[in-house]
């Protein structure tokens, strides 16, 4: 097998896996997402979500409408216009079953490797990284960087969180 389509398989692969566990739990991945970002962030606006994410205002504003008309979050206003997402109980229940199948997945990815092949496929992944965000840099993309920096950012300091918790 060429090593430029591995790599791409090896992505396809995890996204079907991802998603398969998403759907099995009655979301889709858009759902999910957003209320993960509902999760790390609670009172998060829409434009907040559509500002940290590739998403258009209409898809955005479309699984909000769903994710609130099953139970799952409500919308606190704010003001006029704008108005915080939150979670109701049920949604809480929801999202942590399901990120918890999400971690399991997770481990179980992780499981093929020894401590020391999963120390240097990380330090592996994270050259690739780099070259991808110097791709970035250098091709005009920078709208897409400076999105990911910032979101890169936000997930670590929400990692960081999430263990002091526990």
């Amino acid at each position: 097998m060429h090593e430029e389509l591995l790599f791409y398989f090896a992505a396809r692969t995890q996204d079907t896996l991802i998603r398969h566990h998403i759907q099995k739990s009655g979301f889709n991945k858009m759902e999910y997402l957003v209320m993960y970002f509902i999760s790390v962030h609670p009172g998060l606006t829409m434009q907040s979500i559509q500002k940290r994410s590739t998403f258009d205002k209409a898809q955005i504003s479309r699984t909000i409408k769903t994710l609130e008309q099953s139970g799952m979050i409500y919308r606190e206003p704010i003001n006029k216009k704008s108005y915080a997402l939150q979670f109701t109980e049920q949604g809480k229940e929801a999202f942590a079953s399901l990120d918890a199948q999400m971690l399991t997945l997770h481990n179980q990815m992780w499981s093929v490797f020894t401590p020391e092949e999963k120390a240097t496929f990380l330090e592996l992944l994270a050259k690739l990284y780099e070259v991808f965000d110097n791709y970035m840099l250098e091709n005009e993309m920078t709208d897409i960087h400076t999105y990911l920096q910032d979101w890169k950012q936000e997930m670590l300091v929400a990692k960081v969180e999430k263990q002091q918790i526990k």
